[in-house]
């Protein structure tokens, strides 16, 4: 009789441990070293068990090669190549700083904050240009007193016609444009393109929002080849800050002790309506051409929303449609635009200029049959081939039950739970198998908006304006969205629609001169920053440097812990023999360590080498010496045994098979340690 491989014993194991329960007693087990079970993540051994034996031994065998088989992988040091690193680049929008004082190494003597009052250092809305050859700098001038600067007035405030704006001028290094003379032998740029206008309390969030339409938009280029547009981070909008002003009770405390002297904190206002965001629905197509040193114009097509007049080949949008998907700042969730006018589209008896929701598609479903459409249920009740349905929708709210006639207009459609679900009956019919049918269509989360509406955004009012496109007589095209708040913004920090933090932030400055004279300046500026930070993941290697410093990867240092891999090792052949086989081939031809499962009655190899590991030869004479039951349990190690070959052995048994069960048990906790 042959013994099948461990797999097969693995699950004889699972059964008649089941089946005959677990000793409660286990022996000693001697100190065996891991090298005698494994070696090179190999087995090192071959268990054998009687094929006189009981059948919990061959579950005790079956189990030690199951644990042995856990033990079976390599230990290899962790070793990397092309190691390359992931950072992280900030690619959120930060709007520019609003100017307040600057006396930075002017201000008093060895004086402190308070002594900077009669220091002339207040912006006055003025700015100078410089460049350093590669890039162009804006810089605010601070000469001013507060009586004469932009920031005049009690509580000091800036409008955004004391502003004036300042020509952004970019400087394009080595670039290629018709109107550089390359012959003159040195570059001479005009800066008669992609210009824009610096002023802090007027900004762009450029390519901020996304926009999905519900097609993709196509344009043919000269040599037939087609780009296209249907969805992605492309949209740009325009803040504006009319007014910001300091907090005037504070003002006047910080008056009376320091006088002009701007503030170290103080909190900010801005009006009501004095913040105003607006969003333009456009989708250009632009050529921007350059003509290289070799004297070959090249053309980089692209679609933007806003407008470039050098570049600016045709419009391909004018507005967001009916199933378009828009975002707005600040807003994780996106709105899908399911209405542009259409009257008692929500079933009030009202028109609306711009519905927001999610459309959910068209369903087929047969009568007596239910659909789930987000956290509704929809089931057709009964049904008519003349157009009419009646359905149950159940939701959160509750449920309702509604006849629809696809025939009439204004009963075709219904709006239950304050908007939650918009049901629209298309038509009935009888199926290919004769089975009552009905066609719907599936609105959710429907928002309805008259103009303006102030629950998108807390203290914020959004109005959405929609005009005729299509010459049909009603809106179908939005074309912009306006965002302004509608009460005043107080506080040490003013979120503006979710996007941008606005706060006050000052600095003192000491500095002792060549002389050992101490200065003292301060700075102060009304920060804009964004309220969430978007970083964008870059993979760098050895070599490469970080995008805009001038950093570089010179070499990358890794520390692994642990410091070795385990390997799994596969058993490509059984471990578990009989002892039959092992005495047929002969105990001189043995070529691995043992570990003899049962005693000298049931297993033959066990009786060859009674002697050799100093156990009772009988079963009479072990239960003298050892008992019966678990208690009777052995496990015997000798490190070598001359009778096959100096391999050692291991001998796991007991007078009875309860005995042999304690002390499989007590090796396999050991070994689950090792």
């Amino acid at each position: 009789m042959k013994v099948k491989k461990i797999a097969a014993l693995a699950v004889g194991a699972a059964v008649a441990g089941a089946t005959l329960g677990l000793a409660s007693a286990q022996p000693e087990v001697p100190q065996i070293p891991k090298d005698f079970f494994v070696k090179d993540g190999k087995p090192n051994v071959k268990i054998v068990v009687g094929s006189q034996g009981a059948a919990m031994d061959v579950v005790s065998a079956a189990d030690i090669a199951a644990a042995i088989g856990s033990l079976l992988y390599t230990e290899e040091d962790v070793e990397v190549s092309d190691v390359s690193v992931v950072v992280k680049k900030d690619i959120s929008y930060d709007p520019p700083d609003i100017p307040v004082f600057e006396a930075i190494k002017k201000g008093a003597i060895a004086g402190d904050y308070e002594d900077l009052k009669n220091v002339n250092g207040w912006w006055n809305g003025s700015f100078y240009i410089y460049s350093d050859g590669e890039k162009i700098y804006i810089k605010p001038y601070f000469t001013a007193s507060l009586g004469t600067s932009a920031w005049d007035g009690s509580p000091p405030t800036l409008e955004i016609a004391e502003v004036n704006d300042t020509v952004f001028l970019p400087y394009y290094e080595a670039g290629s444009y018709e109107n550089i003379d390359w012959s003159a032998g040195s570059a001479t740029l005009k800066f008669t393109a992609w210009q824009d206008t610096y002023n802090p309390l007027s900004f762009w969030a450029k390519d901020n929002l996304y926009w999905k339409l519900e097609e993709p938009v196509y344009y043919t280029k000269p040599d037939g080849t087609k780009i296209s547009f249907q969805e992605g981070t492309t949209l740009d909008y325009h803040v504006k800050i009319n007014k910001i002003e300091f907090d005037p009770d504070q003002w006047k405390e910080i008056q009376k002790e320091y006088g002009d002297v701007p503030p170290q904190h103080i909190s900010l206002v801005i009006p009501k309506n004095g913040v105003n965001a607006t969003i333009e629905f456009k989708l250009n197509v632009y050529d921007y051409s350059y003509r290289a040193k070799s004297g070959v114009v090249h053309h980089i097509y692209f679609f933007d929303d806003r407008f470039y007049s050098p570049y600016f080949v045709k419009q391909v949008r004018d507005g967001a449609k009916v199933g378009d998907i828009i975002q707005l700042p600040g807003l994780d969730k996106k709105y899908q635009i399911v209405d542009i006018g259409t009257p008692n589209f929500l079933g009030d008896h009202q028109t609306y200029d711009i519905v927001l929701g999610n459309y959910m598609g068209d369903y087929y479903v047969d009568k007596d049959e239910s659909i789930t459409v987000g956290n509704y249920t929809i089931t057709v009740l009964d049904l008519d081939v003349a157009g009419k349905a009646m359905l149950k929708v159940s939701g959160p709210e509750g449920s309702e039950i509604i006849t629809l006639d696809s025939t009439i207009s204004t009963k075709k459609a219904k709006v239950l739970f304050d908007g939650g679900i918009r049901v629209e009956l298309e038509d009935t019919f009888i199926g290919v198998g004769g089975t009552l049918s009905a066609h719907i269509k599936v609105w959710t989360d429907l928002i309805g908006i008259k103009g303006s509406t102030l629950d998108l955004y807390p203290g914020w009012k959004v109005t959405f304006v929609t005009v005729d496109t299509d010459g049909n007589g009603k809106p179908d095209t939005l074309t912009k969205v306006y965002i302004t708040n509608n009460q005043d913004l107080k506080g040490d920090t003013i979120v503006l629609f979710n996007t941008f933090k606005v706060y006050y932030d000052a600095k003192v400055y000491q500095e002792r001169d060549s002389y050992g004279t101490l200065h003292t300046g301060m700075e102060a500026w009304i920060r804009i920053d964004p309220v969430k930070h978007q970083y964008e993941e870059i993979t760098l290697g050895v070599g490469d440097t970080i995008e805009e410093s001038e950093y570089s990867i010179g070499d990358v240092e890794v520390k692994f812990s642990p410091e070795t891999a385990y390997i799994p090792k596969k058993v490509t052949e059984p471990i578990t023999v009989l002892d039959t086989e092992i005495m047929e081939q002969g105990l001189e031809n043995v070529d691995s360590n043992l570990i003899l499962v049962g005693g000298p009655v049931v297993n033959q190899v066990t009786a060859a080498l009674a002697e050799d590991l100093g156990v009772p030869a009988t079963y009479e004479e072990w239960k003298e010496k050892f008992g019966t039951g678990a208690e009777s349990g052995q496990i015997i190690y000798k490190e070598k045994c001359s009778k096959i070959g100096g391999y050692g052995v291991l001998l796991v048994a007991g007078t009875d098979r309860e005995g042999t069960r304690a002390a499989a048990e007590a090796l396999l906790e050991y070994i689950s340690k090792l």
